[in-house]
Parts: C-alpha cells; structure tokens; sequence
C-alpha cells in the first residue's frame, strides 16, 4: 500500500534552517527591489519636472497610473499564480518591473511615462501577494508569521534606501540614474531566483502531478527529507478550477473575505493618510520643518523594527490577540500624537511606536490572511484583499486634504486617522474567534510523513 503523506502536515514538522532562510532572503530582496521601484518616481519627480520640463501638477495621472497598475497586478495575477506557478510569476514580474524601469530613462513625454509606469505598477502587483504566498506555504506554523513578517520588511527597507541612492545619484548623474539602478538590479537577480525559489509543492499537488515529481521537489527544498518508493501525497484541500473571487466566497467563506476586506481598506487608508499628510500636520501644529520631517523617518524605522518584532509576537501568542490589540493600541497612540502638539519627545516616542504597531501589524496581516485561505487560493486570496485594499490608498489622500482643507485641529485630524485603527483591531479579533476552521487547519493526527 502506498504511504499517505500531507504536505502541509510534512512542512509543519520542519524545523527552521537553512531552506527557510534562503527563501526569505530571496523574497527579502525582490520585495526590497518592489519597494525600491515603487517609491522611484515620487523621489526623482521635482528634477524629472525639471529635465523634462513638465509642470509637477501633470505627475499626479502619473503616480496614479503606477496605483492603478498596482491594483490590477494584485488582481491579475494572484488568481494567475493560483493557477501557474509562484514561482514563474515572481519570476515573470521582476523581469517586467526591471525591464520597465529601464524603459523610464527612455521617454520624454507625459503620455510616454504614464503608460511605462502603468506597465511597472503591474509588475509590481505580483511581487507582494505571491511572496507571501509562497513563504506561508513553505513555513511551518510556529515560525511562519516571524519568517514572512521578516521577509515582508524589505518593503519599508527599499523604499527608504530609494530616498538615500537618489540623494547620492542625482546631484551627479540625473534622474535617470535611479531608474538605470531600480531596473537593472531585478535582472541580475533573476538566475538567484530562479535557484532558490522552489516550486509551489501545493500546486503540484493540486495538479494530480507524479509524486515521483512531488518528492524530487521537496526533498532538493528540504534534503535532509526520505521517502519510501510508493508514497503518495495530498492536501486536505484539493479542489481547484472556478474562478478565483469567486472561491473566495464560497464553502462558508463570504463573511470572513468581506471582513478581511474591510481590515485592508481601513489599514491602506491609513497609511496612506500618514505616509502623505504625517509630515504636513505636525508642521502645522507647531514644530519646525526639519523636525517634521524626522517624525516621517521615526514612523518608518519603527515599521521595519515592527515587523519582526510582531512576527515574532504573532507566532508566540497568535494572530487576534496580537493584532487585534496592536491595532487598537495604535489608534490609542494616534490620539497620542495629536495632543502631543509640539512637545518633541512625546510626540517622537508615539510616532515611533504608532511605526511600529501600525506598519508591523500589516505587515502580519497580510500573513493571518493568507493563513485563512487553503493552498489552493492563497495567491489570489492576498492579490484580491491587496487589490481592494488600494482603494483606502486612493482615498487616504483624498480624505486627508479634505480634512485640513477644512482646518480641523491635529488633535481631530488623529482623531478621524484613529478609526480605521480601531475597526480593524475590532475586526481581526472577531475573526480570529468566531469564524469556521477550514478543514486543513482542524486539529488532527497527522499522516505518515517523510523521514528526517
């Protein structure tokens, strides 16, 4: 008789080395190149303004074509992922974004750069949800928030090491110089990929492919791995076809993905608002320009220390208490930061840790996410909730000028910013505790697995 061995069971068991690491690096660095690319044209835009003589009011289509680009990559390919391979579409997406950014050094007109950055927003669209999706499949339980938190922090890394390379390249070599950087970095890194990606085994699994096929994967991703010549694997989930959204609401899920919807909506609103209007609001209340703009370098620091320091908090505790009352707490030190006025230590201190909750607290979101969805929809489960979540990215903004158009005080501006907070605090700890295990994650006796 064959041996019945289930992947998720197999993966759980494995202790955290030297495959683990290599895949978060991996991912690591595309997400650090995806944060790099995404906050390429918001560093460079007064001297490209300047070369290309465009009026700065002509670059706001083009940062929202880069959105609209982004939002649709979620969409696209978190489904096509599901379907193909994570690793072929991380693989296909960091050669596009590099391609396009190399094509930005190219154009000269409004029209030209507006379709090249819709194009690069695309690419980019697949990076996060797949990476994610992929490490969450390959991480076992009691270090897969730490591990995917970590990876995850390479976002908030790239994009601040974006405003350090243009501050050194531009003086020197022009705007084009951190596109010439932003675009050939992701080629080079493709053949690393390519090597210490693997496969998703899930997929495989889904795919009814040969397990002769199956082992050869996970035992040159884990190769301290044995199996005996007529195992046989599965997943408790093994149903695929339909289209994505769709799955999404079905078998009892349709509650569950529209609350993990509104997490994402509330949690992109916001932090859009502050990355947007922090520096601008504490100015007004009162503090220099210069001091202002440490507030903004503060509240991202504390995000990249957050996200490993949530992660591991996550996998210690779990997702709803963590998250539930890191978000909660938040909204809390918002408040805080509003009736700080211009005392710097106080209000220093609580944009630091609103940094740190706030940005590794998403950060964890997105893995409790994609640990709600069996293997099967995982990629498209993330693209989708990203995807609708940039609509809170488009309307942070919005909201924003319209709050300080209207004169409201700081302390009223954090007041509005602090409950989106407090809902998805609320919301993540409702579904942590009340919503339906899905079958692969019911506490059972595990199936025969591979020997160590």
């Amino acid at each position: 008789m064959a041996t019945q061995i289930n992947v998720s069971d197999l993966i759980d068991q494995q202790r955290v080395g030297k495959p683990h690491i290599i895949m978060t690096v991996c991912c690591f660095v595309l997400i650090f190149l995806d944060g790099f690319d995404t906050l390429a044209l918001g560093v460079v835009a007064p001297a490209l303004s300047k070369a290309l003589n465009i009026e700065k009011s002509a670059l706001g289509p083009i940062f929202s074509a880069g959105v609209v680009g982004l939002m649709l990559g979620h969409f696209i390919f978190g489904g096509l992922a599901d379907r193909i391979d994570r690793k072929y579409i991380l693989i296909a997406c960091t050669a596009g974004f590099g391609i396009t950014s190399l094509l930005m050094t190219t154009v000269g007109s409004t029209s030209g750069l507006l379709v090249v950055r819709f194009l690069t927003g695309l690419g980019l669209g697949a990076a996060l949800p797949n990476t994610v999706a992929l490490l969450v499949e390959y991480s076992p339980r009691h270090a897969r928030a730490t591990l995917t938190a970590t990876m995850n922090t390479g976002l908030a890394a790239g994009a601040a090491a974006g405003g350090l390379v243009a501050a050194w390249l531009v003086p020197s070599f022009g705007w084009q110089s951190v596109f010439y950087v932003g675009g050939f970095a992701p080629l080079l890194i493709l053949p690393i990929l390519m090597v210490g990606l693997p496969r998703s085994v899930s997929l495989l699994v889904l795919k009814k492919r040969p397990d002769a096929e199956i082992a050869r994967l996970l035992t040159t991703t884990f190769p301290k791995l044995r199996f005996e010549p007529h195992s046989h694997f599965r997943l408790f989930d093994e149903t695929s076809g339909g289209l994505p959204v769709l799955k999404l609401f079905g078998d009892g899920r349709a509650l569950m993905t529209a609350l993990v919807w509104v997490c994402f909506i509330c949690t992109y609103t916001d932090l859009v608002f502050l990355q947007s209007w922090l520096v601008i609001i504490v100015n007004n209340a009162g503090v220099a320009v210069s001091h202002s703009a440490l507030a903004a370098a503060a509240f991202q620091i504390g995000g990249i220390c957050g996200g490993v320091s949530m992660g591991l908090l996550c996998d210690r505790f779990g997702f709803g208490r963590v998250l539930g009352l890191g978000f909660i707490v938040t909204g809390a030190l918002m408040l805080v930061i509003g009736w700080a006025g211009s005392s710097l230590q106080l209000m220093f201190a609580a944009v630091f840790f609103t940094g740190l909750l706030f940005i590794g607290g998403i950060v964890c979101l997105h893995v409790f996410a994609g640990s709600l969805y069996p293997p099967s929809m995982r990629s498209s489960s993330l693209g989708w909730a990203m995807g609708v979540g940039r609509f809170g990215s488009i309307a942070g903004p919005l909201i924003g000028g319209a709050l300080i158009a209207s004169n409201l005080s700081g302390v009223a501006l954090f007041a509005f910013a602090a409950v989106p907070s407090f809902v998805t605090g609320i919301v993540i700890y409702a579904i942590s505790r009340f919503r339906r295990l899905p079958d692969y994650e019911i506490a059972r006796p595990s199936l025969a697995v591979g020997k160590v």
